[in-house]
């Protein structure tokens, strides 16, 4: 019987039965990962189900806290995907993410996180971001590998370069050397503003 890789649909779906503490839970998990019926599943003699149970518990601790690789190109559903180069994000995408990783749910919201960060190419060019377009394709992202959309959520959020944070102080005392300091101040009060409001640019 194979076991599957655990997609970030799969991690959505499994992510409160992974403890495994009682055989309903246990039956879930095999289930989703198998792609087995849970009646195909009680048909398994004792021994093969332990086997398998083995099997899924050492897979899910693999995938859950190795470290998969991070991929500059994903194909999800016949469309090729590109990791963008962090340095050139714009305040909207900053104040979309901040969003994102805000609001409830957080931790089920990988996907939209992915969808912001990878795009697909237009002419040889990584797509300009588009907020619209980005929440189109989100569910694109259901079906990368748990292991490569985590180490990709890591990289990205680790990095001491990367903090939404740094990155907007960086981004508004990047933008205010072109402005008069009443500009700034205003810039200044609009973007609070509207990460306060949860406005999305």
């Amino acid at each position: 019987m194979k076991i599957n890789d655990i997609t970030l649909n799969d991690f959505y779906s499994i992510s409160k039965n992974l403890l495994m503490n009682n055989i309903d839970d246990a039956l879930a998990v095999t289930s989703r990962l198998t792609a087995t019926p849970i009646a195909e599943l009680k048909k398994l003699s004792p021994d093969k189900w332990l086997t398998l149970l083995v099997s899924i518990h050492e897979m899910v601790n693999r995938e859950i806290h190795g470290q998969g690789e991070i991929l500059k190109t994903i194909t999800l559903n016949e469309t090729e995907y590109f990791l963008i180069e962090f340095e050139t994000m714009t305040l909207g995408e900053f104040i979309d993410l901040d969003i994102v990783l805000n609001s409830p749910g957080a931790e089920q919201s990988m996907h939209k996180i992915l969808s912001i960060i990878y795009r697909p190419k237009i002419d040889g060019v990584i797509s300009e971001y588009d907020s619209d377009q980005s929440n189109e394709r989100a569910d694109d992202f259901l079906e990368m590998k748990y292991s490569n959309a985590k180490s990709v959520m890591y990289f990205f959020f680790s990095s001491e370069r990367m903090s939404l944070d740094r990155m907007l102080d960086y981004f508004l005392t990047e933008v205010k050397n072109h402005l008069t300091p009443d500009q700034g101040t205003r810039l200044q009060k609009i973007v609070k503003e509207s990460l306060e409001c949860g406005l999305e640019f």
